[in-house]
C-alpha cells in the first residue's frame, strides 16, 4: 500500500500509472535493477462523471 500510495503526487492529486525500464520486462518493477521511468500522470478520472440531479 506504500508503493501505490507514493505513485500520487501530493501537488496536484495525479498519479504516475506506469513505472517499467526501457526494455519489457518479465519480472514486477520492484524487481528491476535499472532505472526506472515513469510516465506522464494521469490528472483525470478514470469513470465518468455522475449523471446530473433530478
Amino acid at each position: 500500500m506504500d508503493w501505490l500510495l507514493g505513485m500520487q503526487d501530493p501537488a496536484d492529486g495525479g498519479v504516475w500509472f506506469r513505472v517499467a525500464s526501457r526494455n519489457w520486462d518479465t519480472v514486477p518493477p520492484y524487481l528491476i535493477t535499472t532505472p526506472h521511468l515513469l510516465a506522464e500522470k494521469n490528472l483525470t478520472q478514470d469513470r465518468p462523471p455522475p449523471p446530473p440531479a433530478r
